[in-house]
């Protein structure tokens, strides 16, 4: 059996609801995505200078590696440290 043309231009404007639909949903989750980039990127700008990946990207690798330093001489002072209250309880000993 062959579909009519009402039969068609029913199973056409479906198809258009639908696919409206989709586009209304797809518009507003980009215009969502794009308030959420721009707000990241005015915090970024804020907080840290710049919205340029790679350059938030060398500055966290800066950052880290001044951390590790730092955390490096307070072991090695905490060492120190130690090494001179086993030195002086032999001492006393």
């Amino acid at each position: 059996m062959t579909a009519t043309a009402s039969e068609r231009l029913a199973a056409l404007n479906t198809k258009e609801r639908t696919l409206s639909g989709g586009l209304i949903r797809l518009t507003t989750e980009y215009e969502n995505l794009e308030r959420e980039m721009n707000r990241l990127s005015t915090e970024a700008t804020e907080r840290f200078g710049t919205d340029d990946l790679e350059t938030l990207r060398e500055k966290f690798r800066k950052a880290d590696r001044q951390n590790n330093e730092a955390l490096n001489a307070y072991e090695e002072a905490l060492d120190a440290v130690e090494a001179q209250l086993t030195a002086l309880k032999n001492v006393g000993a």
